[in-house]
């Protein structure tokens, strides 16, 4: 089995969202809402193998609920759960 890593970063890679990943296993993934920009983190916890998903807020918070959303909008992460 892969790294959940690299794998996130395909996945990402392969999708039209935009992000960058300032450091290995931590994604800040940039979309369009409306007239909004949504910022989220993607922190990959490989020990545990899970992606948590946290808003850009200071410090970032979990947010519940919120991987259900952008799984849908983003079909090509489905499998990432």
């Amino acid at each position: 089995m892969g790294s959940l890593v690299d794998h996130v970063r395909s996945c990402l890679e392969q999708s039209e969202l935009k992000f960058v990943e300032p450091e290995e296993g931590t994604f800040l993934v940039v979309f369009g809402l409306d007239e909004y920009a949504v910022r989220v983190f993607l922190v990959i916890d490989e020990e545990r193998r899970r992606v948590e998903i946290y808003a850009n807020t200071d410090p970032p918070t979990p947010v519940a609920g919120f991987e259900r959303w952008l799984l849908e909008q983003n079909p090509g992460l489905s499998h990432v759960k």
